[in-house]
């Protein structure tokens, strides 16, 4: 009956994280599959572990068991929250503005020598730079498939 299986589904001593389901179907699955669990060999069930992207460094049958009903059965660990970081320039605390301060501008504008157009565009608004190195290579009279040898020997040649 329903109540024998979950009397059993129960007695398996599971986890508290992990829910008893509802459907008799279901309930006989995992009971088949914790059964199997319990029964495979260590080698094989570190192969569980591994295939369900679970620790499997384990010399205790019995964990590896409760990781793999966890990693099975438990719902998803809720994913921590990182702080946001504080900026080192701010308009707090007597330091000099930032960006903050300043709106959509990018956090270096404020800093001298930051604008980069005077140096022919930065690394966002810049040529790519695939072009630049084939730009060398053409200066060099190299082909595109020379090896840093060749560079070397041919800039030494010119200097």
């Amino acid at each position: 009956t329903d109540s024998e299986l979950r009397a059993e589904y129960l007695a398996l001593s599971l986890p508290a994280s992990v829910s008893t389901p509802e459907k008799r179907a279901e309930l006989l699955t995992r009971l088949k599959q914790v059964a199997l669990w319990r029964e495979l060999p260590l080698y094989e069930l570190r192969k569980e572990c591994q295939e369900r992207r679970l620790p499997a460094a384990a010399d205790d049958q019995g964990e590896l068991v409760d990781r793999l009903i966890k990693g099975a059965w438990a719902p998803p660990a809720a994913k921590k929250e990182k702080p946001k970081e504080t900026p080192i320039f701010g308009s707090a605390g007597g330091r000099p503005a930032g960006p903050q301060a300043q709106g959509n501008k990018s956090y270096w504008s404020g800093f001298p020598g930051a604008d980069h157009r005077q140096w022919g565009g930065g690394p966002a608004a810049g040529p790519d730079p695939l072009l630049a190195v084939a730009r060398h290579f053409r200066t060099l009279e190299l082909s595109a498939s020379a090896t840093a040898e060749d560079v070397k020997k041919t800039y030494r040649k010119l200097a």
